[in-house]
């Protein structure tokens, strides 16, 4: 391999790390290395033309003063570029040509290919020319600056924030012209979208319009302001009035949040009342007032469907009540507790004349109590009237089911009830002597109105005194004592 095609192999490499880092210093080293292009290329052992080879694609007669490595780095290109046009045109003057030249040639112009790319690349941007590459150049600091500006959105975003990124698109697209300009175009462009999704999203997943999303936000907002008093409630108004724009509402729209104060303020007037109420129906009373003038004050309106009003009408109704209340009935009107207040105390002392009904009771205490239920009637026109109506009543049913009952759970009509008692009674009755058994016979006929039959239908009890009355085991068992 010949010494040109070398020196041109050590060329490339030289681009290749020139194109892989813009040091300066890799620059200055070039430079610097012009003093010693003689010294090297004897070194190495170059020939007179290859020696002006070297020189021709190398040497740089001049390395401007520069501040930024980009400016050098254009420099070095240029000048490459430059010698490689002069190298081809020189090379072929001389001769030199072939497959190995047009190797070496190609592979020198994709590295300058690759150098020009780099150039033309601005902020990951590949422009179409490298003056629109300066130009880019020129606007990216201003760019960016700009975009500083211009902030991704939150998940609290409001519609503000979409004003303010569409008057920036509106704003960029009026300043800036470069190639750079659809990047960062996009870029709003994506906020604008990432915006909307979190605008409208609830929650990890339910999404909905623009219209629902706002009224979802402004509840939230609001909820999140102080309604502990009266002027606090009145600024989270204020706020709500200052959001509905914000969150693409219009008034009427907004009917959840209205809604949400409105219960704030009836929480208040609730507070306010039960701070006031007092414990007496009087105080509740002048509460009541000064509820409606507080409610007047918040702007609250004082109607019966409101948690306050509700409140203190239950206060008074439970007062109202207790003094309509009389021994446990709720008398209709107050006037009509007066009364039973009035009567109740000769009631009590009338109903201490009647005792409850026993398994011994007969008619004359059903008799006697229906004879108390009709003065009763007479004697008292109260409320009360029918709670202790409604006990005598009881009285004479109880004692209905304890006349008639025989044993435990056998129950039979009055007439079998009177023929039964009758004979009890009897059977109590000394019969031991036919005086005895008389006199038994006498009881018998005052006791049988008591239970209801007559002496012809007490067909057990007479039974039992006739057999008493002729002996039968009356003197039996005294005969067989005496072996009779």
């Amino acid at each position: 391999m010949n010494h040109l095609f070398l020196v041109c192999r050590d060329i490339i490499t030289k681009i290749q790390i020139v194109s892989q880092s813009l040091n300066l210093s890799v620059l200055i080293s070039t430079a610097l290395y012009d003093a010693g292009i003689q010294f090297h290329a004897e070194r190495i052992g170059l020939g007179n033309i290859e020696q002006n080879l070297f020189h021709l694609f190398l040497r740089y007669d001049v390395l401007p003063d520069v501040g930024e490595e980009l400016t050098a780095f254009f420099y070095l290109f240029t000048a490459a570029e430059c010698r490689f046009q002069n190298m081809e045109a020189y090379c072929a003057s001389l001769g030199y040509d072939g497959e190995e030249k047009e190797e070496l040639f190609e592979e020198i112009r994709d590295r300058l290919e690759e150098l020009d790319r780099i150039y033309r690349t601005v902020d990951g941007i590949v422009c179409g020319t490298r003056e629109s590459a300066d130009f880019a150049r020129e606007e990216l600091p201003q760019i960016q600056e700009f975009m500083a500006h211009v902030s991704a959105p939150a998940s609290d975003s409001l519609l503000d924030y979409e004003w303010e990124v569409n008057d920036k698109l509106r704003e960029f697209d009026i300043k800036f012209s470069s190639e750079l300009k659809a990047k960062y175009v996009k870029v709003m462009e994506k906020h604008l979208k990432d915006f909307d999704d979190l605008f409208c999203t609830v929650g990890l997943f339910k999404k909905l319009d623009r219209k629902a999303a706002g009224k979802e936000r402004l509840l939230k907002l609001i909820k999140k302001c102080d309604v502990s008093a009266p002027d606090k409630i009145a600024e989270a108004y204020r706020q709500m009035e200052e959001l509905l724009p914000r969150v693409g509402l219009e008034r009427g729209e907004n009917e959840e949040t209205l809604n949400y104060l409105e219960k704030c303020k009836d929480d208040l007037a609730l507070k306010f009342v039960k701070e006031n109420q007092g414990s007496t129906e009087e105080d509740a009373k002048e509460a009541k007032a000064k509820l409606i003038s507080y409610c007047a004050e918040i702007g609250l309106t004082a109607d019966e469907n409101r948690m306050c009003i509700k409140y203190i009408d239950r206060v008074l109704a439970d007062f109202d009540l207790k003094y309509r209340t009389v021994d446990q009935v709720v008398c209709e009107t107050r006037e009509g507790a007066d009364l039973a207040h009035s009567e109740l105390e000769g009631i009590r002392e009338f109903m201490r004349q009647i005792s409850e009904p026993t398994s011994d009771s007969l008619l004359d205490y059903e008799s006697g109590l229906l004879e108390k239920k009709k003065e009763f009637e007479e004697a008292f026109q109260s409320e009360l009237k029918q709670k202790y109506l409604n006990q005598i009543e009881k009285y004479l049913t109880d004692f209905d089911r304890k006349f008639c009952s025989v044993g435990l759970f056998k129950k039979v009509d009055r007439k079998q009830a009177g023929r039964d008692r009758a004979l009890k009674y009897v059977k109590k009755l000394d019969c031991s002597s036919p005086d005895k058994v008389a006199e038994a016979y006498r009881m018998l006929e005052e006791f049988l109105p008591k239970v209801g039959i007559t002496l012809e239908e007490a067909v057990e009890a007479v039974q039992y005194l006739e057999k008493k009355k002729s002996g039968k085991g009356l003197f039996g068992s005294v005969g067989k004592l005496f072996g009779k």
